[in-house]
């Protein structure tokens, strides 16, 4: 499609330059009659490879699920993301409350028939004297997905 349109301009600029260039007369006339056809030709050149059997309508419900295929995939994507904040944002709040000093909270997860479900939940720059307080209280956040809590020290 693009070619097209870069074919129609490359003709119009064409057409236009030899306009103006040529005298009055009646050879002008015929010019133009000439790139009128012209024109009318490259209109429809990008045309020739359009297939009418792509408006049947299984073509059309082919491109709907695919479009619906997409759709679902964002969907899980953006619950994934929202999911992950909320377990950080809820593991934050919880290290904060049970005076637990870190430096940040990583979660990941997966959503698995449409419900987000969390793999892991790392916290680093927790005090090596707090560490089992921040496992502690972040267990049962955690819902038996493995837990890492890395020190100040290690890192």
């Amino acid at each position: 499609m693009l070619q097209g349109l870069r074919d129609l301009s490359l003709v119009l600029i064409v057409c236009a330059l030899l306009d103006a260039v040529l005298p009055p007369s009646r050879g002008k006339r015929a010019f133009r009659l000439l790139c009128a056809v012209v024109i009318f030709c490259a209109l429809l050149s990008p045309l020739k490879g359009f297939d009418l059997s792509d408006l049947r309508p299984e073509a059309l419900l082919t491109e709907t699920s695919e479009l619906e295929a997409l759709a679902q995939s964002q969907s899980d994507a953006a619950l994934r993301i929202a999911a992950r904040r909320g377990w950080e944002t809820a593991a934050a709040e919880t290290l904060r409350n049970a005076g637990v000093p870190f430096r940040f909270v990583r979660a990941r997860c997966e959503t698995e028939n449409g419900q987000p479900r969390l793999l892991s939940l790392a916290v680093t720059g927790v005090p090596a004297a707090k560490s089992e307080a921040a496992r502690n209280a972040l267990v049962s956040l955690c819902e038996g997905a493995p837990l890492s809590i890395i020190t100040e020290e290690s890192q």
